[in-house]
């Protein structure tokens, strides 16, 4: 019971920031569904992700419900103008309003776009600028896919990755997803740049390898990123 009500806090405080800056609300979708990834029962693993969208959803209402309402009242589109092509409302262009510039166009621009936008920030921003981040998580993700594959096709199993490491692993590509299909804009994927170290270095430390090469292998991926 009290993990429930934790968990119901946690999502008011996603619920929170995404009412006072809509775009955040991918982080919503992510944390949200990430908890049907953590193990345990089904029954409890759609029980937390339950509870944790009910949190959202109070405390979006609490943030944004008054002028959503007054968006309504007046335009016809609690979210006016955007999504206009579902409201309908004949204040604006039955238009979703949405730049979708920088939205990939295809499964190979969704693969690669990481790094695409490592060599060409324009690609997904107005201005240019050179962050790896996201870059070393999108690669330690795929290396660790690829030694959980391994090892199943060897008959050894899978990694050992603990329900908070399935969390972030499965928040963070969620996240992602949602963000490819919405938006493909940078900015608006920050927290998740700077989640990136965090995810490396939780998946790294769980690779069939020496406890000193895991270290030295994270630490040098940070400094490399840094400089």
């Amino acid at each position: 019971r009290r993990g429930l009500w934790m968990t119901a806090l946690a999502g008011a405080l996603v619920g929170l920031v995404a009412g006072l800056k809509l775009p955040t609300a991918i982080f919503a979708v992510g944390l949200c569904g990430a908890f049907l990834f953590v193990g345990g029962g089904l029954k409890r693993r759609v029980a937390l992700a339950l509870v944790f969208g009910l949190g959202v959803t109070f405390a979006f209402v609490v943030a944004d419900g008054a002028w959503m309402w007054r968006l309504w009242r007046d335009y016809a589109n609690p979210l006016f103008p955007y999504f206009n092509g579902f409201f309908q409302s004949p204040m604006g262009v039955a238009d979703s309003y949405r730049d979708a510039r920088f939205v990939p166009a295809d499964i190979l621009e969704w693969l690669a776009l990481p790094v695409v936008f490592s060599r060409d920030p324009l690609q997904v921003s107005e201005i240019a600028f050179w962050d790896y981040r996201v870059l070393a998580a999108y690669v330690a993700l795929i290396v660790t896919a690829a030694i959980v594959l391994i090892g199943r096709l060897r008959g050894r199993g899978g990694l050992h990755l603990p329900p908070v490491v399935r969390y972030l692993i499965a928040a963070a590509v969620l996240t992602y997803v949602v963000w490819l299909f919405l938006f493909g804009i940078y900015r608006y994927i920050v927290v998740l740049e700077m989640l990136s170290p965090l995810l490396v270095a939780a998946v790294v430390m769980r690779w069939p390898i020496g406890d000193q090469a895991r270290i030295g292998l994270i630490a040098l991926v940070v400094s490399g990123v840094m400089v």
